[in-house]
């Protein structure tokens, strides 16, 4: 359950803007869209009176665009993004209901929308200010995918590739460039 930032940055209001650790994006849905996704943030509240969207939404209206918080418990993962995608929810945050983080995995291919984890601690924050009725703007990053990962800045690979010079053309010359084979 790896901890990855870059994906979630809240916007407004001051105190609570910055970046946020997350979960790495789910298993299923797509990939934070190039550009990124900034929305308002909605709390689900389901027909059932709970917030965990394990079943339709009761507040369709005030999710529709926004980046919508379900709860975690009660159903899969794929079953509360997919609650949240048909109330027209941009993007899905699933808060943890305990310490720490785990990546969300589930396998419905009818889930559109990027989804992902974050703490129990930060989703209450979020929580208890959208019940006070302030209104938090925040964007998905989405400049390199889906888990951010870009060879370019890492060492291991920079590194490997840079040895490939070294042993394929200072070792006997460049005509001689299989002669480290065994």
């Amino acid at each position: 359950s790896g901890q990855v930032q870059g994906i979630f940055d809240v916007n407004s209001p001051a105190s609570l803007s910055g970046e946020y650790v997350t979960s790495s994006l789910s298993s299923f849905g797509p990939d934070v869209p190039s550009g990124g996704i900034p929305a308002n943030l909605a709390l689900f509240e389901g027909e059932d009176g709970l917030n965990t969207a394990c079943v339709p939404a009761a507040n369709s209206l005030d999710l529709e665009g926004k980046i919508v918080l379900v709860l975690r418990g009660a159903c899969n993962f794929d079953t509360k993004v997919l609650a949240a995608q048909d109330a027209g929810a941009v993007a899905c945050i699933i808060v943890n209901n305990q310490g720490g983080l785990t990546n969300p995995g589930g396998t419905n291919s009818s889930v559109f929308i990027p989804s992902f984890m974050i703490t129990q601690v930060d989703g209450g924050i979020f929580i208890s200010a959208l019940e006070d009725g302030q209104e938090i703007n925040a964007t998905l990053g989405g400049a390199t995918g889906a888990n951010f990962i870009d060879g370019s800045f890492d060492n291991g690979v920079v590194v490997h590739e840079y040895v490939h010079g070294l042993s394929n053309r200072l070792t006997g010359g460049s005509s001689e460039s299989g002669c480290l084979q065994n």
